[in-house]
């Protein structure tokens, strides 16, 4: 009786709606993963943890790092933030080291470690 119970529930349509069911969460880990810039990550760890793979894909930060001037979250490699549209480096700086700043009254060079304009006294961040 125990062998016609589990012939019954391993069926072959029971087994591809399990498989369609980790698949589907292998894609919508793809999405959140492609977000956060690790798209393949994210498919595997929805197709092998299924459903907490999608808890797992939504606190990984992935590869975005903080801008410097209005700390949305930008990928590491990106050398202008799409935010706030501020350059993020020169070619082969670290791009969260930002190389120059412009001022937005005067438009006068701000110096990287400086936080204030030496023109106009316009405070960074403002």
């Amino acid at each position: 009786m125990d062998d016609d119970f589990w012939r019954q529930v391993f069926t072959v349509p029971f087994l591809a709606e399990v498989i369609w069911f980790w698949v589907l969460f292998g894609g919508i880990c793809t999405v959140i993963g492609a977000r956060k810039g690790i798209p393949f990550q994210g498919f595997f760890c929805g197709f092998i943890f299924g459903p907490l793979g999608i808890v797992i894909m939504l606190l990984v930060s992935g590869n975005r790092k903080p801008c410097p001037f209005c700390l949305e979250k930008v990928h590491e490699a990106a050398a202008i933030c799409p935010h706030c549209r501020q350059r993020l480096g020169g070619c082969g700086l670290n791009p969260f080291t930002p190389a120059r700043v412009d001022c937005p009254r005067c438009q006068k060079e701000i110096p990287a470690p400086l936080t204030r304009c030496p023109g106009c006294g316009w405070a960074l961040g403002n």
